[in-house]
Order: C-alpha cells, then sequence, then structure tokens
C-alpha cells in the first residue's frame, strides 16, 4: 500500500506542473513562425520534444484540429482525476469507500509531509474528519483545471503556425516549422547547438515561457482591465500582524486583517490585493477613490468598499501570492500590464503586512524594499481583556497587531464571512483561559476543565500546544492541528515515564520542554 501511495503523490506532483513547453513565437498581427521546446542539444532530441505532444492528440489521422486538442484536454482531466482517486484508494484501508483521519495517518507514515495533512483538509468539506469517495471525486474535478489548461494551451501554439491557418495541422508542417526554428539557433548548420547557440535559444526560450505562463494567467484568473484613468497599485503581503475576529475561511482556518489606508487625492484608484495567508482587507481613509478593488477568490475579504467596487478572481493563477521585494522584477511589472492592459503600476511588498498607506507606498517593482513591520504597530486587544500571561505573551510575538474586531456583516466576501466561534491560535487560549474553560499547567500543558466550543484555529507548526482533557471533559469539534490532544490519565501517564509530554508527529521535541523545563 505505501508504494502505491507514494507513487500517487508523485504522479499528482507531475500532473500539477505545466505538461510540455512549446511556445510559439507570432508576430503582431500574424501566425506563429518560431517554436521553443525542450532544452535541445541535438535536431533530433528537439524533434523528438517538439512532435511527441502532437502524435499524442493528433489521432489516428495524425492531423491536428481544434477538436483534437478539445480531447486531449479532457483525457488530461480524466487523468488527473484518476491520479487524486487513487491516492483516496490507496488509503482506504477496509475499502469502505471512506478514509478516516486514523487510516489517513497510516498513509502518511509513508509518505511524511504536512502537505498531506493539508490536503486531506482540502477533501475533508464538511470537516467530519472522514472523507468519502463522494468528496474526494468533487475536489478531483475542481483540481485537475489548471493544468489541462495550460496542456490545452500548448496544443493551442501549434494552431497558431502559418502552415494550419486552415485549421489543420500535419506532422510533417509541424515538422517543417520545427527545423526553421532550429535553424535560427544553429549558425553553423551541424545538427548541434554550440553552448554558445544553446544558451541563446534558452534566454529566448526563458522570455516566452515567461509570456505563456501570464498568458495562461490572464485566460484563467479573469482579472478584469483597468480604464485609462485609473492608477494600478498591486499589494502584496505573505501574512498580517493582526488577527480577525471574522473569517472568511472557516472556522478551522485562521484569517488575518491588515489595513490599507487610502490618501487623498484626484486620481481614481485600481488596487489588486494578494496574500498567502486569508485575509481582510480593512479599506480606510479617502476610500472613494478605489474604484476597482481586486483580491483573490473563497479566502479574502473586503471592508470599507462597497461590494459593486470589489472583484473576486482566481489570482493565484495568474499572480503569486506575495511576492518577495528581493525577486520583484520587471517580469512582475510586465504581468501586472498585461493582466490589466495598463502601465506603471505601484507595488507594495512585504512578508507581514500592518498598515498601508496608499498610494504613496507604492513603488516601482524596482525600487521595492523590504519592509519589516512596523515597531510603532498598535496591539489590539479586540474581544479580549487586557491581562499578561504565556497565552498573550505568545499573541504578542506572533501577531504582534494582537486581535482586531471585524463585522462580520461589513465584510464582502465570496466564501462568506462569519464570527469565529473560538478566536484564532493564541488569541483563542488567551480568550478561552479568560472564560475559565482552559487552564495552563507548566508541566502538562492546557488543561481544558470545562467543554469548549472546538479547537483554535491555526495550531500548527510553531503555534502547536499540548491540549489535556480532564475527566469527563468532551474532545471539541475542529482541528487541533499539530497540536497534541491527550486524557489527564495519558498526560500524566507520559509525564512520569518520560519526564514529558511526546507531542504528535512533526511537531519539535523541544517544545515539550520549553512547557516543563
Amino acid at each position: 500500500m505505501s508504494q502505491s501511495f507514494v507513487v500517487s503523490i508523485a504522479a499528482l506532483a507531475i500532473a500539477s506542473t505545466c505538461y510540455g513547453h512549446a511556445l510559439a513565437e507570432s508576430s503582431p498581427g500574424g501566425p506563429a513562425s518560431l517554436l521553443f521546446v525542450g532544452t535541445p542539444k541535438y535536431l533530433e532530441a528537439y524533434l523528438f520534444q517538439l512532435m511527441q505532444p502532437f502524435r499524442i492528440a493528433a489521432g489516428e489521422d495524425q492531423i491536428l484540429t481544434q477538436e483534437d486538442i478539445d480531447e486531449a484536454d479532457r483525457t488530461a482531466q480524466a487523468q488527473q482525476r484518476s491520479q487524486v482517486m487513487n491516492m483516496f484508494f490507496a488509503a482506504d484501508l477496509n475499502g469502505d469507500l471512506n478514509v478516516t483521519v486514523a487510516e489517513w495517518q497510516k498513509a502518511r507514515a509513508a509518505a511524511p509531509g504536512n502537505g498531506l495533512r493539508d490536503l486531506f483538509e482540502k477533501w475533508d468539506a464538511n470537516n467530519d474528519d472522514v472523507v468519502t469517495v463522494e468528496d474526494v471525486y468533487s475536489f478531483a474535478k475542481t483540481s485537475s483545471r489548471p493544468s489541462s489548461l495550460q496542456r490545452k494551451l500548448d496544443l493551442s501554439t501549434f494552431m497558431a503556425l502559418e502552415a494550419a491557418q486552415d485549421g489543420k495541422l500535419t506532422a510533417s508542417e509541424l515538422e517543417q516549422a520545427g527545423r526553421a526554428t532550429f535553424r535560427q539557433y544553429d549558425v553553423d548548420n551541424d545538427g548541434m547547438l554550440a553552448p554558445s547557440e544553446l544558451k541563446r535559444f534558452s534566454e529566448d526560450q526563458r522570455k516566452h515561457q515567461q509570456g505563456q505562463v501570464r498568458q495562461v494567467g490572464a485566460a484563467a484568473c479573469g482579472l478584469p482591465k483597468a480604464r485609462t484613468d485609473e492608477k494600478v497599485l498591486f499589494v502584496s503581503g505573505y501574512e498580517a500582524a493582526a488577527l480577525s475576529t471574522v473569517t472568511v475561511a472557516g472556522q478551522d482556518k485562521e484569517t488575518n486583517t491588515a489595513e490599507l489606508n487610502i490618501e487623498p487625492g484626484k486620481d481614481p484608484l485600481f488596487i489588486i490585493a494578494t496574500s498567502y495567508t486569508p485575509m481582510i482587507w480593512r479599506v480606510t481613509g479617502a476610500a472613494e477613490r478605489v474604484s476597482r478593488f481586486v483580491t483573490g477568490a473563497g479566502s479574502a475579504g473586503v471592508v470599507g468598499l462597497g461590494k459593486d467596487r470589489v472583484t473576486f478572481a482566481d489570482l493565484y493563477r495568474c499572480l503569486p501570492g506575495w511576492i518577495k521585494p528581493e525577486q520583484a522584477s520587471a517580469g512582475i511589472l510586465d504581468a501586472i500590464n498585461m493582466l490589466t492592459g495598463s502601465s506603471a503600476p505601484g507595488v507594495f511588498s512585504s512578508y507581514t503586512l500592518s498598515k498601508v498607506t496608499l498610494p504613496s507606498e507604492a513603488r516601482p517593482p524596482a525600487m521595492l524594499q523590504k519592509h519589516a513591520v512596523p515597531p510603532s504597530v498598535q496591539f489590539s486587544w479586540g474581544p479580549l481583556r487586557p491581562t499578561e500571561n504565556g497565552a498573550v505573551a505568545s499573541l504578542k510575538r506572533f501577531s504582534p497587531g494582537g486581535i482586531v474586531s471585524v463585522d462580520a456583516g461589513s465584510v464582502v466576501s465570496s466564501a462568506g464571512a462569519a464570527p469565529y466561534e473560538v478566536l484564532p491560535q493564541e488569541a483563542g487560549l488567551a480568550q478561552l483561559m479568560q472564560d475559565g474553560k482552559l487552564e495552563f499547567d507548566p508541566k502538562l500543558g492546557y488543561i481544558i476543565r470545562r467543554a469548549i466550543p472546538r479547537f483554535p484555529a491555526g495550531l500548527a507548526g510553531a503555534h502547536a500546544v499540548v491540549f489535556v482533557l480532564a475527566d469527563g471533559v468532551p474532545r471539541p469539534v475542529g482541528r487541533p492541528g499539530h497540536s497534541a490532544v491527550l486524557t489527564l490519565e495519558q498526560a500524566k501517564s507520559k509525564l512520569v515515564r518520560r519526564g514529558g509530554v511526546q507531542l504528535s508527529p512533526g511537531v519539535p521535541e523541544e517544545r515539550i520542554k520549553r512547557l516543563h523545563p
């Protein structure tokens, strides 16, 4: 079982990358003339890599048409669905078409990694810790789309050749176009590319691949075009300094919140905002200047703007979740220009976002600097009572902006917004302690003295703790992340036998040592 599970993981990873990379260079308004594929040193190898996707898609008559491309697209999606389903069946140990957390843990042991844990959570849409074959098939249908779009676009580049302007492309026509491309770089016409020739080919290929990626993204994410009078601004962050009391990603994921303060001015602002973590963007100041606000679909919300000015797009298909300032380049600038139809956007990028003043803090990519969380960031207590304990100390360290109270009714979101039943991460620990339901024992961990609605969201990685269930207290619903959940008897037994509590797999042993030095 373990071998098949690992093979399924590898197959899914391969399927998620771009299929082929056949790129065509076109003159404005004219057919394509050059084809780039692989990294060929020899003519024969280049032609093989060029012809292989054609042979697979062209069918019995070996004449490529749009119908063949559509059929190849359907085949690619079916293959990707199959790969996802194979992972499910490999983990279904008793063959009942359901996979429990226990079964999944055994499958993870063969291919360890947090990515697999996250995948189970994506499958388990209703958060009952059991995934059915229907759950996984629904996920598989959705997850197959980006890769198949790339495959379809790759084949479509063949149809952009001058020889295919009649809607048909033969193998000999594609081979002739390939030989013509190779000759452009094989200066001495010896059937092989010298290092200098191969370098020039690779450089041109890289440029065209970047363009192809942007084309795929533009086709997939549905980003609206900016008007000529709008100033385009791009805000990017990995996370925010503050947690939100409202979630736009479900009760088991932490939602951050950042403030975008708009300065007075005349130019209307077209703002694109992306983040790696779920985010609520609070637009303050001269919000009337914002003519269009675009953010990611499914895990983002906006406060301070009407829904008529907010667009939710599949931005992950055309722009990175966040852009490191040192990685911003003309390529990012070109991508934003192409996607919005504008020029000279302003960009603000920081790993941790707090309060961003726009448009003055948005710079051209070449002028971007690393931004740290401002030392003056104000800690917000939100619904918590000001107090000091270990949970609050951790909250201040991980979220220097604290917990910000947000009105769920004021949030514009494609996925819906709801108040947290229990505040996320360390804010939730502090909340439960203030409510008298949670007690910290430096040797055992966080003892749940009374029933709590659910585990706080986001207790993974460095946020992981040890929960101990007091006698008669039921296990809370929700996901504890990487945190251990023990009965009081188990915790005391481990404390006696090992001198400490053993955390769940993947959590450093050192974390427990800090609980009882």
